[in-house]
């Protein structure tokens, strides 16, 4: 508090980015197995997206993409509620030319990243009101008289500690 900002905040982020590059050197150690062609999860859940944005009035059901041949049906989803992706896997004029089609795979990755979405949204209006909490303590902490004695001086993020 007395020192400087810029130094309380420098020396953890100097840290964490020491931390973050010994990780990063042990990547290459790591026992991961790509899934597919070795894409990025978040490019598959995306092109999900977008096929199934692309394809929101298509009504021609005779055509199908995907690992397997399915005849003509959509093989049943493990939800109703996320139907609307199951046409990520019609392939329309627009994406037979590129060869980007959306696997049935894919199709149940986005609809995982849905299911936990709200999960993550209550989680984050909890981490917004608790994260309140103690800034508004801290923010009343420097308006205190915080001196003990005639020259100790209590710094207000410290009095974080005796609320438990």
């Amino acid at each position: 508090d007395n020192l400087s900002w810029a130094l309380g905040f420098g020396i953890p982020s100097i840290v964490m980015l020491v931390a973050l590059l010994i990780f990063l050197c042990g990547t290459m150690t790591y026992r991961y197995i790509m899934i597919g062609d070795g894409q990025s999860p978040f490019k598959r859940i995306g092109r999900v997206f977008l096929a199934a944005a692309r394809n929101r009035g298509a009504t021609d059901h005779s055509i199908l993409c995907g690992k397997e041949e399915f005849h003509g049906t959509i093989p049943p989803s493990g939800s109703w509620q996320f139907r609307f992706l199951d046409k990520a896997v019609f392939t329309g004029d627009s994406l037979k030319g590129d060869g980007q089609v959306c696997s049935i795979d894919d199709i149940e990755e986005a609809e995982s990243v849905l299911r936990v979405f709200p999960i993550w949204a209550t989680s984050l209006i909890f981490g917004i009101f608790f994260a309140q909490h103690a800034t508004f303590f801290t923010k009343q902490g420097a308006t205190l008289n915080r001196s003990i004695g005639p020259s100790f001086v209590v710094p207000p993020a410290s009095l974080q500690a005796f609320i438990g």
